[in-house]
């Protein structure tokens, strides 16, 4: 995600629950605590998992053009 902060205001939201100022406080600081690659980047691919990369991307067009999820650019 790229703003964790926001997502969870939609969260809080849509269940029509308060994000206290506090809260958001303490989530930034965990957040900042705790980097996304905190503990080294982990990079896995499809062939990895034992999946054909062209037979998954059929297998979700339909999901990522409901949704307008952009393709991944696979190195």
């Amino acid at each position: 995600m790229r703003d964790e902060i926001a997502m969870v205001r939609r969260i809080y939201t849509f269940f029509g629950l308060e994000l206290t100022a506090e809260a958001e406080r303490r989530m930034r600081a965990f957040l900042q605590a705790n980097p996304a690659d905190k503990h080294g980047k982990h990079k896995y691919t499809l062939t990895q998992a034992g999946l054909d990369e062209t037979t998954e991307r059929r297998r979700y067009a339909t999901y990522q053009e409901r949704f307008s999820i952009p393709q991944e650019v696979v190195n």
